[in-house]
């Protein structure tokens, strides 16, 4: 769970210009930020600008927001630069790609999203860059052929999904369900 900090007010010489807009920015004071009914809500109003947490391990994140949903970026970065994340929202909705590297630059996943739901190849990679997971994904559900590895490049579990239903192996058994 993370905890929202913003400033208890805005400056307003602290502004970021996109090509369209220049948004407020706001800053690390829990009392500020408020969430209700889905949105983020700032002094009692619905949201718009960027918001900055602070998580774990020294990420920071910068969140756009439109109408107190998530809009636009979200990229977070480690404390020496380097990018965490990035993902794109619509409407609060997850959308598009949404990518993440391990703090030694290597890829750690990407994964596209239609409408707030996989929609897609969904990959992951260890820290050493082995693959992980592919799974393909329709509309959220999981179509195809998904895969999973343990760290050392041996295969953990390979099906594949039709209708619905699950023919393959999860780790040394058989399956079918």
């Amino acid at each position: 769970m993370t905890i929202w900090r913003v400033a208890s007010i805005v400056l307003a010489s602290i502004t970021l210009t996109t090509a369209q807009q220049v948004l407020p920015l706001v800053v690390a004071d829990e009392t500020a930020l408020q969430h209700g009914a889905g949105r983020l809500y700032y002094q009692e109003h619905m949201f718009d600008g960027v918001a900055i947490r602070h998580l774990h391990n020294g990420i920071t994140e910068y969140a756009h927001y439109r109408n107190g949903l998530l809009h636009g970026n979200v990229h977070s970065i480690y404390p020496n630069g380097q990018t965490h994340a990035v993902r794109v929202y619509l409407d609060g909705k997850k959308s598009g790609q949404h990518r993440g590297w391990w703090p030694n630059g290597q890829l750690e996943f990407d994964y596209l999203f239609e409408a707030d739901r996989h929609h897609g190849p969904a990959l992951s990679w260890y820290q050493n860059g082995q693959i992980a997971a592919s799974f393909n994904y329709q509309q959220g559900h999981e179509q195809g052929l998904q895969q999973m590895w343990q760290a050392d490049g041996n295969l953990r579990l390979r099906y594949e999904m039709r209708d619905n239903r699950r023919y393959g192996w999860m780790g040394s058994k058989l399956c079918k369900d």
